[in-house]
């Protein structure tokens, strides 16, 4: 039987060469029964073949990243003792309903699939812990799999699931959730159900709120926050105090945050007060939330500038930067009037953190400051970074450096060049024009 379906999923035949199939390349077994089939990456091609249904004692089945494999669930209906399947990134079609007399299920991984159907094809699966279903044609409501309350994985993201967060409220062994990319609604303090959760993906969703104290003291283990959403997130002017005045340890940790694209629409300072006694946020990223401002010097002395190593403002309209409280990166892209105190960008050159300015306008004093401190651009650059022939130049390249700037904006007359036929037209800004009109 084993034989039959390694040949129509076109498995190597030097693989499946020894006389005991138990020794076989991804079979184990148990008492000579196989008990696991583990053939990921290795090319199968063909359709599922309905003989899997004949190893009545297989309890694990890994088929995943043979994307020439295709199929339907069907085929996998009489394996009742099946406890753990994965056929990520394979072209297996079918419904859910086609897997519902599999109870003892713990792990289902279909990700990227062309698979179909309802969630409410799982209830059955009282046992499932790992529920992986992304970027696949399911639908459904998150209030189907409410009493499956051993979940402790949760991915559905980029799928046609509705719903409203609270339906997950009992799932307290929640530990990963991505929701992102679907039409989930909610509340951003529905997560502080799920005391164990270290990962929460809800970018492109409906789910709204923001940070208040009842977060003081909870989701301590939580490592990546990724709203993206409608999420104001940042907290009121009381509840930023009353954050503030928190002993250390009830602070949210949130090592890695997001909340690019969210309106925050307030000063950026308002968005890091919360957070400034945090000593494991590394990653904050807030492009394009229409934050304004400055970030005052005196956050270097804060205890989140002991971690953070990443901060993005890009797309915002950041005026100021008075001190330098990251370890790595700096990002102020398309923040058009951002200015640096004085010694402030050139500190940054010196440590090594990278800072991108890229359609930013600094001031011709800050880029000639900033320029002594980066190594010349060799000859065999000029004209690296081409840009349209339309508009008639081309410029040094920077981007070795960690400075990363647009050329024509950064200090122009010594990076940049007209083209050939090509003469200067403004001397405001760096624009050539086509001698031959």
């Amino acid at each position: 039987m084993l034989r039959a379906v390694l040949q129509k999923l076109r498995l190597a035949t030097e693989l499946r060469q020894h006389k005991d199939h138990c020794q076989w390349m991804g079979i184990s077994c148990d008492d000579g029964c196989v008990e696991s089939i583990s053939l990921v990456r290795c090319n199968l091609t063909g359709e599922l073949p309905v003989e899997l249904g004949n190893l009545k004692r297989l309890r694990c089945l890994y088929l995943s990243e043979n994307p020439s494999l295709s199929g339907s669930l069907r085929a996998l209906r009489p394996l009742a003792q099946l406890e753990e399947l994965d056929l990520y990134r394979t072209h297996i079609s079918g419904g859910l309903n086609e897997l519902r007399d599999l109870k003892n299920i713990t792990d289902l991984t279909l990700t990227k699939t062309q698979i179909d159907g309802k969630l409410e094809a799982l209830t059955t699966m009282k046992h499932i812990r790992r529920l992986e279903l992304a970027d696949t044609k399911i639908q459904g409501r998150l209030e189907d799999i409410k009493g499956l309350d051993q979940l402790n994985t949760v991915k559905l993201s980029s799928t046609g699931v509705t719903g409203q967060l609270e339906a997950l409220h009992g799932l307290k062994e929640m530990l990963e959730l991505d929701l992102s990319k679907t039409r989930i609604t909610g509340r951003l303090q529905d997560l502080l159900h799920f005391p164990k959760l270290e990962e929460a993906w809800l970018s492109g969703t409906a789910v709204s709120g923001r940070l208040t104290p009842e977060w003081l003291g909870r989701l301590g283990v939580l490592r990546i926050l990724d709203l993206e959403t409608q999420a104001s997130f940042v907290p009121t002017e009381v509840h930023s105090a009353k954050i503030l005045d928190a002993t250390y340890g009830d602070q949210p940790m949130l090592p890695a945050l997001t909340v690019s694209r969210c309106p925050l629409n307030s000063p950026v300072l308002e968005l890091l007060q919360p957070l400034i006694n945090s000593r494991s946020i590394a990653k904050l990223s807030a492009a394009g939330s229409n934050l304004t401002g400055r970030l005052p010097d005196y956050l270097t002395d804060q205890y989140f500038a002991e971690s953070l190593q990443t901060l993005d403002l890009s797309l915002n309209h950041i005026e100021l930067v008075e001190g330098m409280f990251t370890s790595s990166l700096l990002a102020l892209a398309e923040n058009p009037n951002v200015s640096f105190a004085p010694g402030v960008l050139q500190k940054a050159i010196r440590t090594g953190v990278r800072v991108d300015l890229r359609g930013v306008d600094l001031t011709e004093k800050e880029a000639g400051d900033a320029l002594e401190l980066l190594p010349v651009p060799s000859e065999t650059a000029l004209g690296g970074r081409e840009i349209t022939v339309e508009r008639g130049f081309a410029c040094y390249s920077l981007e070795a450096t960690v400075l990363q700037v647009t050329p024509e904006r950064f200090l122009p007359d010594h990076f940049c060049h007209c083209k050939p036929m090509h003469a200067r037209l403004n001397m405001s800004f760096f624009k050539c024009r086509s001698q031959m009109a």
